[in-house]
């Protein structure tokens, strides 16, 4: 959370685990986090309703608490919509079908990973439907300049995006696409606007991984 808000986001999303106090972790945040930061929390749809919801009843108390995704597994259709009834924060569906938005189960929808055929119809469904969506694409740079263009062509991709552009110490591209209060710039010039540093690709490509042993 810290090294986030430094680097001038407004998000982050943390996956949740089975063997985590995700309360206790809540605290903690809470206690670091920047005025307007705020966490999404993503529990992997291995939960039922019975399990999940006083957790996150109790995770709404913490004003860092953003969104909830994922919370239940999505065959359970009747979980999500009393969930929807007693949650106050938002729910956002990303392993499971579009039908969700048609059928007003869930706040929003993740298209994670999606192609831009997908993200399109993903849109036209939003569109129909007046259900913000984001889109979530692991991977640097050239990836990030991608999807601010993307994202700024669909009306309504309005929920903070997913990309990991800053977790590596360097990348390949000349350009760099700071985070300024939550946003980056929607790359200007040729192609996607940002261009590649062939010596940086190819001392990339040289490195040999490193073995990090069991943990």
């Amino acid at each position: 959370v810290v090294q986030a808000a430094r680097r001038g986001y407004r998000w982050i999303k943390y996956h949740v685990d089975e063997v985590q106090n995700v309360v206790d972790q809540a605290a903690a945040m809470q206690e670091v986090a920047p005025p307007d930061f705020k966490v999404h929390f993503d529990f992997n749809a291995n939960l039922d309703f019975y399990t999940i919801c006083p957790i996150l009843l109790e995770l709404e108390r913490f004003p860092v608490s953003g969104r909830f995704e994922d919370v239940i597994d999505p065959a359970d259709e009747d979980g999500y919509r009393l969930l929807r009834e007693k949650c106050r924060l938002p729910i956002i569906l990303h392993h499971g079908p579009p039908d969700f938005m048609i059928k007003g189960l869930v706040d929003g929808y993740m298209g994670g990973h999606a192609p831009l055929g997908t993200a399109m119809k993903l849109e036209a469904v939003a569109s129909m439907t007046r259900t913000p969506i984001m889109l979530q694409q692991a991977g640097g740079t050239i990836n990030q300049a991608f999807l601010a263009h993307e994202v700024a062509v669909f009306r309504h991709n309005t929920i903070d995006h997913v990309n990991l552009c800053h977790l590596w110490k360097e990348d390949v591209t000349v350009e760099q696409m700071p985070v300024v209060g939550g946003c980056v710039q929607v790359p200007e010039g040729p192609g996607l606007g940002v261009t590649l540093d062939r010596a940086k690709l190819e001392k990339c490509a040289a490195q040999q991984p490193v073995d990090k042993g069991r943990f």
